[in-house]
């Protein structure tokens, strides 16, 4: 079985594509469009699998994937073969998810960082990486436009924050005006989940890529410095997505915007 990220070539020109990532989505559109935005034919090529869930959930499918195109040592555990990392990287991106609904309780909320931490370890057991954000996604969007106070830990506040910014883009045209006019206009609601991140979001990142990596990467110090390398539960504000972007900066031969 051709693998899915083989790239068909002819008789008449050799392809010189030199690093290949696969990269599992929990989300099915704005994770992935940000991630392909990145790729830089033909020094890089990007192969994203969206909607495969949070945590053990997608480590569980990114091994099955894996498994399925011949990617595994039989002989040495079902570890991953040892790749080249400069010829083909397999990632994981994910939030935390916390349940913060009113039956949460103390024993589930538990049982949720024990995933969490676990899921980690899983994937750096079978060489995968991980791109893990600790509230959301969504903060690691924030990063590019402003620094996030430590006392800033969950999705909600990222969400509005980054409604108030969207509503100050640059963007003149009448459809991004219409929807910054809707009474109930929102980031989550409008700007997250369609083909409207990658018309109106991601034309704002790209030339802030280098501050947000600056900014996680001050507050993965901090964390590191006050709960360990293993608690990630109690990273927060905290994302590790800085690590992949700039593993797809650098081996697609971009340069920091």
């Amino acid at each position: 079985m051709k693998a899915a990220w083989d790239v068909k070539t002819d008789d008449s020109r050799k392809e010189e594509i030199t690093t290949r990532f696969i990269i599992f989505c929990e989300d099915k559109v704005g994770e992935c469009e940000y991630f392909k935005s990145l790729e830089n034919y033909p020094y890089s090529k990007v192969l994203t699998v969206g909607e495969q869930g949070s945590n053990h959930k997608n480590i569980i499918k990114a091994i099955t994937y894996c498994d399925k195109e011949s990617l595994f040592d039989y002989d040495n555990n079902k570890v991953l073969i040892p790749f080249d990392a400069d010829k083909l990287q397999v990632w994981c991106v994910y939030d935390k998810d916390t349940d913060f609904s009113i039956h949460a309780t103390k024993d589930t909320l538990a049982e949720n960082n024990t995933a969490f931490n676990i899921s980690i370890q899983t994937a750096k057991t079978n060489g995968i990486q991980v791109a893990w954000s600790n509230d959301a996604f969504e903060l690691w969007i924030l990063l590019h436009f402003e620094d996030v106070a430590i006392e800033a830990s969950n999705r909600t506040y990222y969400y509005n924050r980054l409604t108030e910014i969207a509503k100050l883009f640059p963007i003149e045209t009448d459809n991004f005006k219409e929807l910054c006019a809707k009474e109930k206009f929102s980031y989550k609601k409008y700007l997250k989940f369609d083909m409207r991140f990658k018309a109106f979001v991601l034309p704002q990142l790209k030339d802030k890529t280098h501050i947000a990596i600056q900014r996680a990467i001050a507050l993965e110090n901090h964390h590191t410095e006050n709960h360990g390398n293993t608690n990630y539960h109690l990273h927060a504000p905290a994302t590790r997505v800085h690590y992949l972007v700039q593993e797809l900066l650098r081996l697609g031969k971009q340069q920091h915007p």
